[in-house]
């Protein structure tokens, strides 16, 4: 807690640090700004999901679908798909 010291009538804390009260902060350091992501396009375009992308999603693992959403740049290893839009059924 902030005591008066001397007889100047100043504010100072307990630690021995005077209190600044009328110092403004200033910009966050550069680690604590929110960073922009370079994926994330200035004009976003619209994607729509038809039953071969539905398909593709579906044959993808938890783990495989999380690596492709951190990673979109990579490509994907996915199995062929049957005219359907279903996926082959595993090979013997």
């Amino acid at each position: 807690p902030p005591t008066q010291v001397g007889g100047s009538g100043l504010p100072f804390s307990t630690n021995g640090r005077p209190l600044a009260a009328g110092l403004r902060a200033g910009p966050p350091p550069a680690s604590k700004r929110q960073k922009l992501n370079p994926a994330d396009a200035p004009n976003p375009v619209v994607f729509v999901a038809t039953k071969d992308t539905r398909a593709l999603r579906k044959a993808l693992t938890h783990l495989e679908l999380r690596r492709a959403a951190r990673r979109p740049n990579l490509p994907l290893k996915v199995k062929p798909l049957r005219p359907g839009g279903a996926l082959a059924p595993p090979a013997p």
